[in-house]
């Protein structure tokens, strides 16, 4: 993970696994803008299949977030078919496949939810494993919030009691 003034990027493979499919690999990049946009390009080369998607969340009110997402799908040209008809066929399949594509997206981001809705800042955070380096995250998003007037320390709602706890600088 690489951390530049007001974005990020990180790349990883992850292997899948899905009923009827089987195991896949899939290749993810990742780039932060803020913490109001996130742009990944996914790509599964078994199937061909290249996902950009776009996600921002936007901070509504006390403890709310409108969450926002687009996805743009394409798949690799079929090399046996000839060039029109590889193209025709790359093209259908992503016609097709979009509206499944973008639903099962939004299903894999929505799980996260329960976990958003309950989240608690704890310093220093309890990691689960696979959980990643959250420490220099933190540092680097820490940024984009006000310092408390006055305290050094950057001002932070509290899930549980809806008012204000702080953040050590």
């Amino acid at each position: 993970m690489t951390y530049g003034d007001a974005t990020f990027h990180v790349a990883m493979r992850a292997h899948e696994s899905a009923p009827l499919i089987g195991d896949f690999t899939v290749d993810v990049k990742v780039d932060g803008y803020g913490l109001g946009c996130l742009h990944a390009d996914v790509h599964t080369s078994r199937f061909g299949l290249r996902m950009c998607t776009m996600v921002m969340p936007t901070a509504i009110g006390p403890n709310r977030m409108q969450f926002r997402q687009l996805n743009r799908i394409a798949f690799d040209e079929p090399g046996p078919l000839p060039a029109g008809l590889a193209r025709i066929v790359s093209r259908t399949a992503a016609r097709l496949l979009d509206r499944p594509v973008f639903r099962s997206s939004c299903e894999f981001t929505a799980a996260d939810f329960p976990i958003w809705h309950h989240k608690q800042y704890q310093q220093p955070p309890r990691l689960a494993s696979g959980d990643g380096p959250i420490g220099p995250f933190r540092r680097w998003a820490r940024r984009f919030y006000p310092e408390a007037p006055g305290t050094g320390v950057v001002a932070r709602p509290h899930r549980s009691e809806g008012g204000d706890s702080t953040v050590p600088s």
